[in-house]
């Protein structure tokens, strides 16, 4: 299975095979009526957000690597469980959402702006996730090294 950076029992083996840096992404009409972003703890407290699951760990992550702030109030608006599904609500307004930079970059005609954080981007590592210690087959070996090249 392809994995983010996530934390996972001793049991599970987890080999890094990508790296994607997420952005904080608006529609421009929504970032219009929110005035000129700041870098502060109140301003991004003011904004509605679409989040992945609960408990926002993606955004939070965000928020601590850019603002420094473990504790911060995010009014999410909607949970979703899809890039697509973020991005389809940040594309019509509804808030502030994260977008890993391939997708963005895929995008054609939109009206999103980044959010700028601080200089140094944040980064999230893609790993392929396996049970350790376990014979495989020679067939789930080729799959293994499939994925690993297909990325």
């Amino acid at each position: 299975a392809y994995v983010d950076s996530f934390s996972f029992d001793k049991s599970v083996a987890v080999e890094p095979v990508s790296e994607e840096t997420l952005y904080l992404c608006a529609h421009s009409q929504y970032l219009k009526g929110k005035g000129l972003p700041k870098k502060t703890k109140s301003y991004f407290e003011n904004l509605d957000y679409v989040a992945f699951q609960d408990g926002e760990d993606i955004l939070r992550g965000w928020m601590h690597h850019h603002l420094k702030k473990k504790s911060i109030h995010l009014n999410v608006r909607a949970r979703v469980m899809s890039v697509y599904g973020v991005y389809k609500f940040i594309s019509n307004g509804l808030g502030v959402g994260i977008l890993p930079d391939h997708f963005f970059n895929s995008l054609e005609d939109h009206d999103l702006e980044v959010i700028d954080g601080s200089a140094k981007p944040l980064n999230n590592t893609i790993s392929m996730a396996y049970l350790k210690g376990r014979s495989n087959h020679a067939t789930v070996e080729a799959v293994k090294d499939f994925l690993r090249q297909s990325i």
